[in-house]
């Protein structure tokens, strides 16, 4: 018969081979397409050109956006340049979409569409609050905001060329380092991330229950052998 803590660590590797799968299963989802296949450094500078390709993976609407660090060095020129919605940004950046050499889309960065924004991760969070505490040096929120400024139709398997063009000079933007790009719709990456959340949920509460068992075999495991130690020197 096997003995309790035998048969607890046999329970350790098996909540916590089944996280690893959840969790693998999660991350495979959360990564299946490419959610940004497209994403060139570009310099806010008069006649700056650049250009990229991709081969759609769905048959979703796909959209363009100019992004950049937090790094503005005031509010005002992120909301004259970047977070402008009521009128027109003075953002000079023409761009194209073509597909077998014919304009499928084509518009300025003068136009709005959205404003998307990611955050920092945690890891960044906590470098930046040591920097702030050790070293005294200015707050930096971190993070990107992204203007959005067209929208087409793609087809799965169709290539897609993008050619950008910058028209005038906007220094004071390239601090935040731009960047144009292609992203697979919105909408639909928010509808299809949140799908197996509750797969990495199971697969986090696996692994916790892993490590408890593991902590109680552990635990199990030093007071026999303490208890072997005591019964050898009543012997002795």
């Amino acid at each position: 018969m096997l003995r309790p803590r035998r048969e607890v660590l046999y329970s350790v590797i098996g909540l916590a081979g089944l996280g690893i799968l959840l969790l693998c299963v999660h991350t495979w989802h959360q990564h299946k397409y490419t959610w940004r296949p497209v994403e060139i450094p570009l310099q806010i500078k008069a006649g700056e050109v650049a250009s990229g390709s991709f081969i759609a993976e769905l048959s979703e609407p796909h959209e363009l956006q100019i992004e950049f660090e937090r790094r503005f060095p005031t509010d005002e020129v992120l909301n004259k340049f970047v977070a402008s919605t009521d009128e027109l940004s003075p953002l000079d950046v023409k761009w194209s979409v073509f597909n077998n050499d014919k304009i499928v889309v084509e518009g300025t960065c003068r136009e709005y569409l959205y404003i998307s924004s990611r955050s920092v991760t945690f890891a960044h969070r906590v470098v930046h609050k040591i920097k702030r505490t050790l070293l005294n040096l200015p707050y930096e929120p971190g993070g990107t905001i992204a203007r959005g400024v067209g929208r087409f139709a793609c087809k799965a398997g169709a290539q897609y060329d993008l050619h950008v063009e910058v028209g005038s000079t906007i220094e004071i933007l390239n601090i935040a380092n731009p960047i144009f790009g292609v992203r697979i719709n919105r909408l639909f990456e928010m509808r299809h991330k949140p799908k197996t959340e509750p797969i990495a949920i199971g697969g986090k509460v696996a692994l916790g229950l892993s490590l408890i068992a593991f902590c109680w075999w552990a635990l199990t495991l030093l007071l026999e052998k303490n208890d072997r130690q005591v019964r050898s020197r009543r012997n002795s």
